[in-house]
């Protein structure tokens, strides 16, 4: 990730710490929090040989690796005289003045530096888990409702978000999602499932202005988020179709089908929470959710400039 441009901009409730966030590979941070008025947040990035022109203005925050907080490890936050240990139940990734809380049923590690399921003392063993069947949407046909091997997913890989082919994710990836309501989150993916290819592919390519180019490769009957609020199976989408992506609205500049071939697999995510829709190439798709709970931010979608709000519960 390499551009963090107005990403911020203009979140007028956004107060959160994003020290911990690794930038070593972001050069572009044009208006990063530019109208950002709650946010006053000393944040311990290092900006030398990058271009933060007019990251804070109008806004309180700023960087600088001096700062006290900064020599917090994983684990720990600043109490406004020393660095100390999180508290039971809570977490930090360091630089922070505040841990932040696991959500219910899950607990912090003997570290402090990750959530992990909760014990019940009450409970039986657990029997040995069974593969969770790929999750369809049931307005449209049952087959061709996935991803190619190939589709990349917006992931949280350590500290900061970043990309992994749809065939490298595991369960415990969390991934960039949104729910019907425009609430976009990190959710958890549960189960992986994939099956070999059995029909064409469609390469959906959007214009994203000054940005990368979103693709999306999926199979004809998966359904894709249009700026309209609708799910429209791939299909029936056309050549200046508006769509939702990690950039905001953006428009369909190509349609390309695609064969699949004996080697080719497609793949299904299933994450879990409340949100039912998950960010491949860039590109908002229809995904079932499963298992309510996830520990989702709050992004809230804000038209045409893409990742922009507050965020709750991630640090």
């Amino acid at each position: 990730m390499g551009n963090l441009d107005r990403v911020f901009e203009s979140s007028t409730s956004f107060n959160i710490d994003l020290s911990p966030w690794d930038i070593s590979s972001v050069t572009y941070m044009y208006y990063m929090f530019s109208g950002a008025t709650a946010f006053n947040q000393v944040l311990c990035w290092s900006t030398s040989g990058k271009v933060p022109t007019n990251m804070f203005a109008s806004s309180s925050g700023s960087a600088s690796t001096s700062a006290a907080k900064c020599a917090c490890v994983a684990g720990e936050y600043y109490t406004g005289t020393a660095c100390a240990t999180c508290a039971s139940g809570y977490v930090s990734y360091g630089k922070t003045e505040a841990c932040v809380a696991c959500a219910s049923g899950y607990t912090s590690n003997v570290d402090h530096t990750a959530c992990v399921d909760q014990p019940d003392p009450t409970a039986l063993p657990a029997p040995a888990p069974t593969a969770l069947p790929a999750p369809m949407p049931t307005s449209i046909p049952a087959e061709g409702t996935c991803y190619s091997q190939s589709s990349t997913v917006s992931v949280m890989l350590g500290k900061s978000l970043g990309t992994l082919a749809v065939s490298e994710v595991i369960p415990g990836h969390r991934v960039l999602a949104a729910s019907s309501k425009h609430k976009w989150a990190l959710s958890k993916v549960v189960a992986v499932n994939k099956s070999p290819a059995t029909s064409p592919y469609l390469d959906i390519k959007v214009n994203s202005k000054n940005k990368d180019n979103a693709v999306l490769q999926a199979t004809e009957f998966h359904t894709v988020a249009t700026c309209a609020g609708d799910h429209v199976p791939a299909n029936q989408l056309k050549l200046g179709d508006c769509l939702l992506t990690v950039h905001g609205h953006s428009e369909i500049v190509s349609i390309t089908p695609t064969p699949a071939t004996t080697k080719d697999m497609t793949y299904t995510l299933v994450v879990e929470g409340e949100t039912d829709r998950i960010f491949v190439g860039g590109i908002l798709t229809h995904a079932k959710p499963e298992h309510a709970g996830a520990h989702a931010g709050d992004f809230k979608h804000k038209g045409k400039r893409g990742v922009r709000g507050s965020i709750r519960g991630h640090a």
